[in-house]
């Protein structure tokens, strides 16, 4: 004679079964539970930081050179020599520079870029334009 086993016995045994399933696919490492995947395996997008955007870069319309440097940067007007404005930049998501300055004449501003490996194409607040490449 078959025994019928209860709904409330099956309900408990599937769930243990699903807590061995789920076992299966997790590790315990240093308190941390990681779940693992069979799926495809991507890599990390590359990081983007300042260290890209070091070295010299050229205004297109030939107001100024820049120097960039570590978070820092300085640009010279090239038929005088002198500076045109100081300031810092940072890197934000994949391609993007934020840069705050102040000029010679004492005017603080700002600009966002877009960074590509050989050119900076750059917006201010008030909507000017200004594109920069890597010399």
């Amino acid at each position: 004679m078959r025994k019928i086993i209860s709904s409330k016995a099956m309900a408990t045994l599937s769930c243990a079964i699903a807590g061995v399933a789920l076992v299966g696919c997790t590790s315990v490492n240093s308190g941390r539970t990681f779940v693992r995947s069979s799926g495809p395996v991507t890599q990390a997008p590359p990081i983007f930081g300042v260290q890209q955007v070091n070295g010299n870069w050229r205004d297109s319309a030939g107001n100024f050179t820049a120097e960039f440097r570590d978070g820092q940067f300085q640009s010279i007007a090239p038929d005088t020599g002198q500076s045109v404005a100081v300031g810092t930049y940072r890197t934000f998501g994949t391609d993007s520079v934020a840069i705050s300055f102040k000029t010679a004449a004492g005017t603080e501003s700002s600009a966002n870029c877009r960074y590509q490996s050989t050119v900076m194409s750059c917006q201010n607040p008030d909507g000017r334009s200004f594109t920069m490449l890597r010399t």
